[in-house]
């Protein structure tokens, strides 16, 4: 196989259609898409029917985009569906990085993806194998696949083109994580050394929207949401590179994410704003209530602010990391509100705690429930209550104020244990259990109505505190 590689190879050398690095972007436009010596894409085709089949169990099946994330990561549903989510990590490639990190060419890879997707009339999703069965999972629980895609309305096989391949031809991403046993990989190669040998994008250009020694703009967590309200087109903001000083309010359990908020003064009125700060998968080793020198870049998820984009080390500190600024100071209290209060946007991603004993009486969420989620996320309906007394089994009883009502959101990486020590996969397992309540005011935005809706975050155990016969 490396030998055919390396004869197509110098034959493409041979016809002296290689151009040479460019190392500047002057007098064109480095993200438009760009002609190549050898179009791969329209050479590559597929050749499986996708028709009557679903990609979780065949390893194949059309789909509806629900979400692209970055270059190489999209969320989709089976077509015709809401729900049975599919998280995919495009398989044989590795674009740079947009999200939790940035990086050069990584903001114009996602958006070469997310145009290619939003704009096809069929998304078709494979296997990395030449017969029908599921898709590999990668260490995160995503499956990998192929992206196919058309601009056909009724399209034949030889209509769709291959997403993945298509980011290496453009040179926003190299084959990766390709072998023999993963179909189409002797295309990648040849896509990947065409790529290299034309000098273009991650081979060899500058990405003249990405400075690696852009300057930090020192703001505070309200100069940064004023900012944000004041732009014509608020989605500007992104990527921003600012330093900011706030005090840990809450880590998630994963102790990677966390919440900062911080007090500000204005016209003898004294306020609270926060943040939250998404930390990549990597536990720091912060706690709550350090005192922080946040260094990243903002931006926006689900319709809330937040600040990616950040690095740390204790023992090997570099001019952009984060800074532990005191580690002295006592956990943030809460803020005792009105339930209505919770969910408001005056205390959106602040810490706060119900002043009245909440009830859940519906919801959604979890694998195992009648309404099911595709992870063990659950959203909850809430009253406020007045326990009355226990009952003879020590349950609660309780008076309802059914004319307000809230909505909790109880994240997946939240794991609550039954009786008898194992996961809880049913939203139903929350209903009709009085408990006080601490969490962080939310928005949620509905991706396809842009309905909001305002929620309050539970992001421990420990903060959703039952109401017990012995407490």
């Amino acid at each position: 196989m490396h030998n055919k590689l390396k004869l197509l190879f110098l034959g493409v050398l041979a016809l002296g259609i290689i151009t040479p690095s460019l190392s500047s972007c002057g007098g064109y436009d480095p993200y438009e898409e760009f002609d190549v010596p050898i179009d791969y894409v329209e050479q590559t085709k597929l050749t499986l029917n996708y028709t009557h089949r679903d990609f979780k169990t065949d390893g194949i099946g059309e789909v509806t985009l629900r979400r692209s994330i970055d270059g190489d990561t999209a969320h989709f549903y089976p077509l015709g569906q809401t729900r049975n989510e599919i998280k995919l990590r495009f398989v044989g490639i590795d674009t740079p990085e947009s999200t939790g990190r940035v990086q050069a060419w990584g903001k114009a890879a996602a958006e070469f993806t997310r145009s290619k997707l939003e704009n096809a009339t069929h998304i078709v999703l494979s296997s990395q194998f030449e017969t029908y069965g599921p898709a590999e999972l990668d260490s995160n629980g995503r499956e990998l696949g192929f992206v196919w895609v058309t601009d056909v309305e009724n399209p034949t096989l030889d209509d769709f083109k291959n997403l993945n391949l298509w980011l290496i031809q453009q040179c926003y991403s190299m084959a990766k994580g390709i072998d023999e046993t993963c179909r189409y990989h002797e295309v990648f190669l040849l896509a990947d050394l065409q790529g290299q040998q034309m000098g273009r994008r991650i081979w060899g250009e500058e990405d003249p929207n990405f400075d690696p020694d852009e300057a930090f703009i020192k703001m505070t967590i309200q100069e940064i949401y004023d900012y944000y309200e004041d732009l014509d087109d608020p989605e500007s903001i992104e990527g921003m590179r600012v330093e900011v000083e706030g005090t840990i309010s809450r880590l998630t359990n994963s102790n990677s994410d966390f919440y900062i908020q911080d007090q500000f003064e204005e016209n003898g009125e004294v306020f609270k704003r926060g943040i939250f700060v998404f930390g990549f998968y990597k536990n720091y080793g912060f706690q709550a209530g350090w005192r922080m020198l946040i260094k990243g870049r903002v931006a926006t998820y689900m319709g809330n602010l937040q600040i990616t984009d950040i690095t740390y080390s204790a023992s090997f500190p570099t001019d952009t990391d984060s800074v532990v600024l005191d580690k002295t100071g006592a956990p943030i209290e809460p803020d005792v509100v009105s339930p209505q209060e919770m969910v408001s946007e005056e205390y959106r991603s602040l810490l706060v705690q119900s002043d009245t004993t909440l009830v859940a009486y519906d919801g959604y969420g979890g694998k195992q429930s009648d309404n099911p989620s595709e992870d063990d996320a659950f959203t909850l309906e809430l009253h406020p209550c007045t326990v009355t007394g226990f009952d003879e089994e020590g349950d609660a009883l309780y008076e309802s104020d059914t004319t307000v009502s809230i909505q909790m959101r109880i994240q997946s990486y939240v794991a609550f244990r039954d009786e008898y020590g194992l996961r809880v996969r049913d939203y139903a397992w929350f209903l009709n259990r009085p408990f006080d309540l601490i969490g962080v005011g939310s928005l949620y935005v509905n991706e396809y109505t842009q309905r909001e809706t305002p929620q309050v975050l539970l992001l421990v155990v420990e903060d959703m505190m039952w109401i017990t016969q012995n407490a």
